[in-house]
């Protein structure tokens, strides 16, 4: 066993900084033996006290410089290819590299340009959905800005509906070198609930789930039985979109029964001016912690991430109005910001 151990170890080999956590690991909070992780990391055992010796002294692990070839990243080379990464935000890094390589003597990787488009500070991230606003909707939404600029945003009421899915996975899934990427099937009919709620600064409604498609009724039928138990009193301004079943009966008449005053000049294509519309957002990535696979867990989730949210957060929505309108009147009724 000894002589295959250093018949094992007799060519040096260099460890990773990877591999270097993962020896102090092993050895500090795994119990591993230091002769045991030298014989798993292929490595002298030396080699494994001298890991220990740098993370108790704090020295990192990462690799120092060599002293092989000189780098391509040339002042020019940097400049250059800096003015042409900002122009190209959605660029890979091997179209990067094709981009420069085009025109230039002095050939770059595509590990290149990753690298230096990481030392720029640069991240990923995924675009801002808004819905496209047709001209038609723009005097609109300006004409509301312009109305509701200086509202006491406490007397809103914001209402709306929402339908979220048990398959889906938006999670970010972290692998090591050689693993397979994870897949998630999803069923061409999957399990979903939808929600009806409703909140103001600090109170809200239950979330209210329901199967069926939501029509004139059963909207009257919840506004009917949670909103004034919820807000008694008068003076509130309810908020919620143009749906048909919004204004059908026989949802007004019952509405102005219950004494609540409807914002009847609510622009189309306008989630951004509903505060809960910013809810259902937040909501869904907490349900997607719980990871629900029936509908009955998907339910005890959605209730559960609806008591998680605090009215703080809830209350941020509201005051986010006084940010949102100013930006749609200097868009003269475009996407806010």
């Amino acid at each position: 066993m000894l002589a295959a151990y250093r018949q094992m170890v007799k060519g040096k080999r260099q460890l990773t900084p990877y591999e270097k956590q993962c020896v102090a690991s092993d050895v500090i909070y795994r119990r591993r033996t230091p002769n045991g992780a030298a014989l798993h990391y292929r490595v002298d055992v030396r080699t494994v006290y001298h890991v220990l010796e740098d993370f108790k002294n704090n020295i990192p692990f990462d690799r120092k410089p060599g002293s092989g070839r000189p780098s391509n990243l040339t002042p020019n080379v940097k400049i250059r290819l800096t003015d042409i990464i900002r122009r190209n935000r959605t660029a890979t890094s091997k179209q990067l590299a094709g981009m420069y390589n085009r025109n230039s003597v002095l050939k770059i990787s595509d590990r290149t340009a990753c690298r230096w488009r990481r030392m720029l500070g640069a991240k990923p991230t995924l675009a801002r959905k808004k819905p496209k606003i047709p001209p038609a909707a723009r005097p609109k939404r300006l004409s509301f800005a312009l109305a509701h600029l200086n509202d006491d945003f406490s007397t809103w009421i914001s209402v709306d509906e929402c339908s979220v899915e048990i398959d889906s996975d938006h999670k970010i899934y972290w692998i090591f070198p050689g693993e397979e990427r994870p897949l998630t099937l999803r069923s061409s009919h999957p399990i979903k609930l939808n929600i009806w709620a409703a909140i103001s600064v600090n109170a809200s409604t239950p979330p209210v789930t329901y199967d069926q498609n939501m029509n004139s009724k059963r909207y009257a039928a919840y506004c009917r039985k949670y909103l004034k138990q919820t807000w008694p009193g008068d003076g509130w301004i309810l908020i919620h979109d143009n749906a048909s079943f919004h204004t059908k009966p026989p949802v007004p008449a019952e509405l102005k029964k219950l004494d609540f005053q409807v914002a009847p000049d609510f622009p189309p294509y306008s989630p951004d001016i509903n505060p809960i519309e910013y809810v259902w957002g937040l909501l869904k990535k907490r349900v997607e912690y719980y990871s629900p696979t029936t509908k009955w867990e998907l339910k005890i989730a959605i209730l559960k991430s609806w008591r998680e949210i605090p009215f703080d957060t809830t209350n941020n929505f509201f005051s986010h109005m006084k940010t949102v309108l100013p930006q749609i009147i200097e868009a003269k009724g475009g996407n806010s910001k």
